[in-house]
C-alpha cells in the first residue's frame, strides 16, 4: 500500500508499519497523510548504528488522535551507536497520546532521545513501559545483556514527571 493509499482508510484506528532500516526525514513519511482515526500506532524498525529515531516523531504527528504508541526495534546488535549529544526535535504537543512501549530498548542515543521526545511532547502520557534489549546475537552464538536494563533505569528512573508511570520489564 502507498502512502497515498492510506488516506483513503478514514476508519483506520490501528496502524502497523515495518521498516527495515530507520526511517530519514527524506523519506516519504513527510508525505504522510493526517490519519485522524488512527488510535494505536506500532513500528518495526530496523535500527542500525548512529541512525537517528526521531524521523519517526512524523508517523506520530500524522496521527493526532493517537492513544497508543508501540516501537519495537529489530536488528539490536547493529545499535551500538557512539556516544553523542542528544538530538531535540520541536513539534506540536501529542494531547491523546496516553502509553508507550518500547522493546529493545538499548540506552543509547538514538532510542534515549525518542524517549525523551515522547515524555517531552506526549501531555497525557500516563504509562512508559520499556523493555530492554536483553540479548546480544554474535555469530554463532548469544549472550545475555544487564547494561541496557541498567542504563534504562539510571536514565529514566526518577527523572519523569509524576503524573506517567514508568514499567522497566
Amino acid at each position: 500500500m502507498s502512502l497515498p493509499q492510506l488516506s483513503s482508510l478514514s476508519s483506520l484506528q490501528i496502524l502497523k508499519l515495518e521498516f527495515f532500516d530507520p526511517p530519514n526525514e527524506n523519506l516519504l513519511i513527510h508525505q504522510l497523510p493526517k490519519l485522524a482515526s488512527v488510535k494505536q500506532l506500532e513500528l518495526r524498525v530496523g535500527a542500525s548504528g548512529d541512525a537517528s529515531l526521531l524521523p519517526l516523531t512524523l508517523l506520530i504527528k500524522a496521527c493526532p488522535c493517537l492513544r497508543s504508541f508501540v516501537l519495537k526495534l529489530t536488528s539490536t546488535w547493529e545499535m551500538l551507536c557512539g556516544q553523542r549529544e542528544l538530538k531535540r526535535v520541536v513539534r506540536p504537543p501529542h494531547r491523546h497520546l496516553k502509553e508507550v512501549e518500547f522493546y529493545n530498548y538499548y540506552g543509547q542515543p538514538c532510542d534515549h532521545e525518542l524517549v525523551n521526545y515522547l515524555v517531552e511532547n506526549a501531555i497525557a502520557l500516563e504509562k512508559l513501559v520499556v523493555n530492554p534489549c536483553d540479548k546480544e546475537y554474535s555469530p554463532g552464538r548469544m549472550k545475555r545483556l544487564k547494561e541496557p536494563r541498567e542504563r534504562a533505569l539510571q536514565q529514566l528512573k526518577g527523572k519523569l514527571p509524576s503524573r506517567i508511570e514508568l514499567v522497566i520489564n
